[in-house]
């Protein structure tokens, strides 16, 4: 079995000092005993609200003592409280996980100190006293933080489901509007926006101007390193690539510090699937688009239990009439039927799926629609994730790729199929097919091959041919079969020496002797073109044309 130190992680919202081995270290003595000889000392007392609940994870061979809340003048004590031993799904660890909860409804208002202590495996007792905590019923100019993670990190077992709680003097100002926007410009530049994201960021300000000691800006930047934060209830999290700016205090080591923040909520939020918990949730919606479908449809993959069929759209620009079938089976209808007579037509279902199934959408033959079926998945919540990334972020422009259509219905979800051009908040927008379209080179039929410093023309160069017609000179060098025009008669024989010319010998008879004639008896070929394409796989090549 693994060992681990006792530990009491800096995630906890309480800082603790160990009486039995107090250092110069950053966590070796309270922060009132940390200040030089020549600096103030001021004590600081963490705010609490007796609406706020303590709650405190350790890890430990051995059950610790209780915690006890005294009077930091007379020593009396106020309360206690207890830690229970938590089951957790982690093995080979011979640590135990101990947690407590304390609503600060059990203090009057007033000034404690926390502590407990617990026995190492060497039977050392480790007292640990908390700094000073302050309680009222309301505390000013304070915000409260509530944070978890995703996974087990940062010495906290998370996966009891605890979530912190910790207050701070701090505030959240300085709006600044943000967005981020993919725009294409043709060769003309020509501006054409293809998706934007508005969102907000403001300034988390800690402490204000040389408000909190150094160990309550640790535990925020701990905090803030967390996946989870909440600040008075709303969800933010920290800007990517942002830093503290810290003011500091010469006379003391109070300090104060403000970071880029930005709310999770985004009111222009885009959603990812979550599992739905809990009596009420909003369900996640999803649209599955068919541009230019002239077939009827096979859609399978998509319904499974707790898929709700919500409606069918459909934009007709054919002029007839005709019948649509929404069935579970090859041309069935038993689902809905609906006659498609408008250029715009919507038709609700409602049909509430109990297993996986195939939808199949009949009807569709030899018609021009576009078609637009809307579901919900019932045990899917609605997770918002925000401010959404720019879409298209993969590959720079003029990075080349092959497109696949995985799942059927992509296609049309990841492209315009009339224009060629990647959808606003895909993963393609700013790319393009390469067919001649949107000044892209025309790749239909084509394949690629590597480009040769010295021997190949340069790039973007179309080479080559489909099909090719041989010549003469290309043909194996081969014997080729004669045709006999007239048998011979007579002697002839060949004479010696280097011309080696032709002697008649009188022939038997009364004919004269001749040779034989020969010549051509029939063409070997057409003269059609020889196919040279090779064995082939149909893909969509496609290319960024925006950075």
């Amino acid at each position: 079995m693994a060992k681990i130190e006792d530990t009491i992680a800096l995630l906890n919202p309480l800082r603790f000092i160990d009486l039995s081995d107090i250092n110069f270290g950053f966590d070796g003595n309270f922060a009132v005993n940390q200040v030089l000889n020549f600096q103030n000392p001021k004590c600081y007392f963490q705010p609490w609200q007796r609406s706020d609940t303590l709650k405190l994870q350790g890890l430990f061979e051995k059950s610790p003592t209780d915690l006890i809340f005294t009077d930091p003048v007379t020593g009396a004590i106020a309360n206690s409280v207890s830690w229970a031993l938590k089951d957790t799904t982690i093995i080979g660890y011979t640590f135990k996980v101990y947690e407590l909860s304390f609503p600060f409804t059990g203090l009057p208002v007033g000034r404690y100190i926390a502590s407990f202590s617990y026995t190492d495996t060497d039977l050392t007792v480790h007292p640990l006293v908390s700094e000073g905590i302050d309680i009222k019923d309301v505390q000013e100019n304070t915000i409260l933080l509530k944070y978890k993670h995703s996974e087990n990190d940062f010495n906290v077992v998370f996966n009891t489901s605890i979530e912190f709680e910790f207050r701070v003097q701090s505030a959240i100002q300085n709006f600044n509007p943000k967005n981020v926007r993919v725009v294409y410009n043709d060769q003309r530049v020509n501006a054409t926006q293809l998706s934007a994201t508005p969102y907000r960021v403001f300034k988390f300000k800690l402490g204000y101007q040389y408000g909190v000691p150094e160990w309550v800006v640790d535990k925020i930047n701990q905090i803030q390193s967390v996946d989870q934060v909440s600040y008075n209830n709303i969800p933010y999290q920290v800007v990517s690539g942002a830093e503290y700016e810290y003011e500091t205090n010469p006379d003391n080591n109070f300090m104060g510090g403000s970071i880029d923040i930005q709310p999770i909520e985004n009111n222009f939020k885009r959603y990812q699937t979550g599992p739905g918990t809990g009596p009420e949730f909003i369900p996640m919606q999803k649209v599955l688009r068919y541009y230019g479908q002239s077939a009827n449809l096979v859609i399978a993959g998509k319904f499974n239990n707790f898929s709700d069929l919500e409606k069918i759209l459909i934009t007709k620009r054919t002029p007839a009439t005709f019948v649509l079938k929404v069935g579970t089976t090859l041309g069935g209808a038993e689902i809905a039927t609906f006659t498609v007579d408008q250029t715009e037509n919507t038709f609700t279902i409602e049909w509430l799926f109990g297993g996986t199934t195939t939808l199949y959408i009949s009807g569709l033959d030899g018609a021009d629609t576009d078609v637009y079926v809307v579901y919900k998945q019932l045990d899917e919540a609605a997770v918002p994730i925000g401010p959404a990334p720019a879409t298209g972020v993969f590959g720079a422009k003029g990075t080349c790729a092959i497109y696949r259509e995985v799942t059927p219905g992509d296609l049309a979800v990841h492209w315009n199929l009339a224009t060629g051009l990647g959808n606003a908040n895909t993963p393609y927008a700013g790319w393009a097919w390469r067919d001649g379209r949107n000044g892209t080179d025309d790749m239909k039929g084509m394949v690629s091959i590597g480009f040769d410093y010295n021997n190949m023309p340069v790039v973007g160069t179309a080479t080559g041919a489909k099909t090719i017609n041989l010549t003469k000179a290309q043909l194996p060098a081969v014997g080729v079969g004669i045709s006999i025009g007239k048998a011979a008669s007579g002697s002839w024989r060949t004479g010696s020496g280097s011309g080696k010319p032709i002697v008649r010998v009188g022939g038997v008879g009364d004919g004269e002797s001749e040779p034989e004639q020969t010549g051509t008896s029939q063409n070997l070929g057409n003269g059609d073109p020889v196919d040279i394409t090779p064995r082939s796989l149909i893909e969509i090549p496609i290319i960024k044309l925006i950075d």
